[in-house]
């Protein structure tokens, strides 16, 4: 009983101790809006496309991009896991470029939810190009 009449002080005042550390830096808004703003078009188009397509087209796809921040996963875990299996096993067409990111970003654009024929129209595409320039 006597260790813990003596430990609860010393947490109690540990627990008063600030810290002094500073804070991480944060990337500048213009910074971040520039590279994300690219992949996000490339995202936006990927809905579009999917719709136009008349194929299930879930906003999974564009969660996280500016003006779509307060968006929730439509999709339940199972159909989450289903389409990252979906994403690593689909062929990654060479469109997509030689590099490691470019598969990448193919695979991406299919966990989040964009229909595999769709991603791969998608690798032709000016806005995919201008993601892999982006490199995020």
């Amino acid at each position: 009983m006597r260790l813990y009449q003596l430990a609860l002080p010393v947490l109690f005042a540990l627990s008063a101790c600030t810290d002094t550390a500073q804070p991480p830096e944060v990337a500048t808004p213009a910074f971040v809006s520039a590279k994300v703003t690219t992949v996000c078009a490339l995202y936006e188009r990927a809905l579009a496309e999917t719709k136009a397509a008349l194929l299930p087209a879930p906003l999974d796809i564009v969660i996280g991009c500016p003006g779509r921040t307060s968006l929730k996963s439509q999709r339940s875990a199972f159909e989450r896991a289903a389409a990252v299996r979906t994403a690593n096993a689909a062929p990654v067409p060479a469109t997509a470029g030689t590099s490691d990111y470019g598969k990448r970003l193919f695979q991406r654009m299919i966990s989040r939810g964009v229909p595999v024929q769709v991603a791969t129209r998608m690798t032709t595409t000016r806005e995919f190009k201008r993601a892999l320039a982006a490199r995020i």
